[in-house]
């Protein structure tokens, strides 16, 4: 709701992707026909350039192949834009975050980029798809408190493989078992 597709950056790459052809924001499309010479082109649309990682920062886009035939129009309609990059939130089960300490923390990681989500974070984090598929490392660190006992410091580590662009990761951490002991979580991952 909050995109403004006149913002979008349009460009008309030939077949091969590299060179640019035409370039304007969607906002200030040509209203006449474009005219190209016959041949295979890309148009490629997208909302902004893709941070490492960053909060609430969602690029959108698209990549559409067309064929320019000669003394033909050729219309390009429907065109859907999709995230470009990895959506993930972190979240814990109601007793495992009452027994954790308000300077808990859960680094998520993806490449080089990362970032910190403190205990109570509710913005989804967006990160750089650097590969086809991507690895999502998670790191949690803070104090755990058991019933009757002081707190004892903890760390946690675990990995989400296989992340595409455009695929959301809400992952939640909770309580496997708590008996005598150090802490044992375990992660489910909804993802789309």
């Amino acid at each position: 709701a909050d995109v403004d597709i006149n913002t979008f950056d349009c460009t008309i790459y030939d077949e091969s992707g590299v060179n640019v052809i035409k370039s304007f924001k969607y906002g200030e499309r040509p209203q006449e026909a474009i005219e190209l010479e016959a041949g295979k082109y890309l148009l490629k649309m997208i909302s902004g350039q893709i941070p490492g990682a960053a909060f609430e920062s969602p690029v959108y886009g698209l990549t559409e192949p067309f064929t320019i035939v000669r003394k033909q129009t050729t219309t390009l309609d429907n065109l859907v834009c999709t995230l470009q990059n990895i959506q993930a939130t972190i979240s814990y089960s109601a007793d495992l975050r009452a027994a954790l300490s308000d300077d808990t923390v859960a680094t998520l990681s993806i490449g080089e980029a990362s970032l910190d989500f403190i205990v109570d974070e509710t913005r989804s984090g967006y990160f750089k798809a650097v590969n086809p598929l991507n690895d999502i490392d998670i790191l949690v660190k803070g104090m755990y408190t058991q019933e009757g006992k002081e707190p004892a410091p903890f760390e946690f580590t675990t990995t989400i493989k296989d992340v595409k662009a455009g695929q959301y990761s809400d992952i939640q951490l909770y309580i496997e078992y708590s008996g005598e002991g150090s802490i044992a979580l375990s992660v489910t991952i909804d993802g789309w």
